[in-house]
């Protein structure tokens, strides 16, 4: 099992509004600039390493802190590592 890092820029998805990841089970994390595309309403998480976990969740946090409060998170099924 070799973690894999996902890199994006927020220039690259100017109108994204749902981002779904669905059995990543290599998948490191969810970039912290998914956060900060303005459009974004929603992140699934799904059937993916539960590494993946605090990330989306870190991302919910900023966003709130920063008085955005209508990003959904949604982390399911998530597995470890150990596969």
């Amino acid at each position: 099992f070799e973690p894999r890092e996902w890199v994006c820029w927020t220039d690259n998805f100017l109108v994204l509004q749902r981002v779904m990841v669905y059995h990543c089970l290599k998948l490191k994390s969810i970039p912290l600039d998914i956060g900060r595309i303005l459009t974004l309403e929603v992140i699934e998480i799904m059937g993916c390493s539960i590494s993946t976990n605090p990330s989306a969740l870190k991302i919910k946090e900023e966003q709130e802190s920063e008085g955005n409060f209508f990003l959904n998170v949604h982390v399911t099924n998530n597995v470890s590592g150990n596969r």
